[in-house]
C-alpha cells in the first residue's frame, strides 16, 4: 500500500500566516515557536545508514538483544544522526551530528512510563561514529512474538516550527482566556506547522514542543525517574518538592501511532521520548525517559 503525501509545511524562515482572532497575540506565540524535525514515513529498504522505523538494528558485532524482565524487547527504529546534521543546518545544535540512536520498546505490554520500574522497558543504545555496523537479528524468543521484526518506513525530515498546546508547561496562554473560535484556530494552526491532514496530536518528530494526548507528561517522567509512582505520589510531598525538576525535561522523539506498522500505542495514543538537555549535550541517551499517552 502506497503512503499518501502530506501537505506542505511551512519553512521555518517564514512568517506565521495567523487568522484575525490570534493577529493581536503574534508576538506572544512566536516566543512560543520552536524548531523541530518533522518525519514523513515512505516505503524503502534498511541499511545501516538513514533514519527508518522497523526492520533490524545495525549494531556493533556482539552487542546483545535488550530485554526487560518481561522478555526481549521490540527494535522499533533508528536515528542517523549525519543525516539529520545534513537536513537541520544550524538549527538544533544540541544533537550529535553523526552516529546513530537505536530505540527499542516492550510493544507487548506497553509501559506507561508512569512508574520507575517502567524504565526497564524502553533501551537506547547510541553508537559513536566509525563504528562496525552489523544487522543484529532478533533471538529465537521474540521470533516468537506475532510480529517479531516490524515493517520498515524511511523517516525523511524535514526541519520545522513547533507550537506548545493546552497542557503544556510551556504554554504561551492560559487556555481559560482563548474564546472558542481561537481555541479552533489555534490547534488548526499547530496542525499546520506539523503538516497533520487530519488531527492535531501524533506527528512524527525530533525534538520542539510535544503534542500532548494528556497533561504535560514531563511531570510523569521527572516523577518517575526519581523512584515515585507518578499517580500514586502526585499529592504528596516530595512529589511537590520534585514537579518543578519538569521543565528541565524536553522531547527527544515523538512515535504516533501506525496501525499498518503494528505501532498502536494504548488507544492509538503516541509515544514519547524525553530527555534532559545536559544528557543529550552528554550523549548519555540511556538516561531518556519514555512516556505513552493516548486519549
Amino acid at each position: 500500500m502506497s503512503l499518501q503525501p502530506l501537505p506542505p509545511r511551512p519553512p521555518p524562515s517564514q512568517p506565521l500566516s495567523l487568522p484575525a482572532s490570534l493577529a493581536p497575540h503574534r508576538a506572544v506565540l512566536e516566543r512560543s515557536l520552536v524548531p523541530c524535525i518533522y518525519f514523513d514515513k515512505v516505503e524503502g529498504p534498511q541499511g545501516p545508514r538513514g533514519c527508518r522505523y522497523g526492520g533490524l538494528p545495525f549494531l556493533p558485532p556482539g552487542t546483545p538483544w535488550p530485554r526487560s524482565p518481561e522478555g526481549p524487547l521490540h527494535f522499533l527504529g533508528q536515528l542517523d544522526f549525519a543525516e539529520l546534521a545534513g537536513c537541520r543546518g544550524a538549527m538544533l545544535p544540541e544533537l550529535p551530528t553523526e552516529g546513530l540512536l537505536a530505540f527499542f520498546y516492550d510493544v507487548e505490554n506497553q509501559p506507561w512510563g508512569t512508574e520507575p520500574p517502567h524504565r526497564t522497558f524502553c533501551k537506547l543504545i547510541y553508537v559513536p561514529p566509525g563504528a562496525e555496523l552489523v544487522p543484529l537479528s532478533p533471538p529465537e524468543e521474540l521470533m516468537q512474538a506475532e510480529r517479531p521484526v516490524l515493517p520498515i518506513r524511511q523517516l525523511h525530515p524535514t526541519v520545522g516550527l513547533s507550537l506548545p498546546g493546552w497542557s503544556d508547561i510551556n504554554a504561551p496562554v492560559d487556555p481559560d482566556f482563548w474564546s472558542e473560535e481561537q481555541g479552533e484556530d489555534i490547534i488548526e494552526l499547530r496542525r499546520q506547522l506539523m503538516g497533520t491532514d487530519t488531527a492535531d496530536r501524533g506527528a512524527d518528530q525530533l525534538r520542539g514542543h510535544p503534542n500532548w494526548w494528556q497533561e504535560d507528561g514531563r511531570i510523569d517522567a521527572q516523577l518517575a525517574s526519581n523512584g515515585l509512582d507518578a499517580y500514586a505520589s502526585e499529592s504528596t510531598p516530595e512529589a511537590e518538592r520534585l514537579r518543578p525538576g519538569a521543565k528541565g525535561w524536553n522531547l527527544l522523539w515523538q512515535v504516533g501511532t501506525d496501525e499498518a506498522m503494528g505501532f498502536v500505542w494504548g488507544s492509538y495514543g503516541t509515544i514519547y521520548l524525553l530527555i534532559r538537555d545536559e544528557d543529550l549535550l552528554a550523549r548519555r541517551f540511556e538516561r531518556a525517559w519514555l512516556i505513552l499517552q493516548c486519549s
